[in-house]
């Protein structure tokens, strides 16, 4: 007889597959964590542009100020596209029909 958790969520990650976790999903997962955590330092780095005060007539400095902002948004795109193309080579096993994930 299985239990509820079992019925609801299905069995857990190390009987759900009979490799385990693979060294590919695990690179994948170490780069999502350093992906992530440079999103919010150019996220934090956006916030700290757009707050501090320019002097006036420094419009070289606003622009300045602009562009990184620019820059740190197409910087987080970049990671995040970058990072859900190599999820998608490197994990994510197409079946017709359904959707595997290898190694995990």
């Amino acid at each position: 007889m299985r239990s509820v958790e079992t019925r609801v969520f299905g069995r857990g990650i190390p009987r759900a597959s009979p490799t385990g976790i693979t060294a590919r999903s695990l690179v994948v997962g170490v780069l999502t964590a350093v992906g992530s955590f440079s999103i919010f330092l150019l996220g934090v780095d956006a916030v700290v542009q757009g707050r501090t005060a320019v002097a006036h007539g420094v419009w070289q400095q606003a622009l300045w100020r602009v562009a990184r902002i620019a820059l740190g948004a197409l910087a987080t795109m970049y990671i995040v596209r970058t990072l859900a193309l190599l999820a998608d080579t490197w994990v994510v096993q197409r079946v017709p029909g359904r959707v595997h994930y290898r190694g995990l």
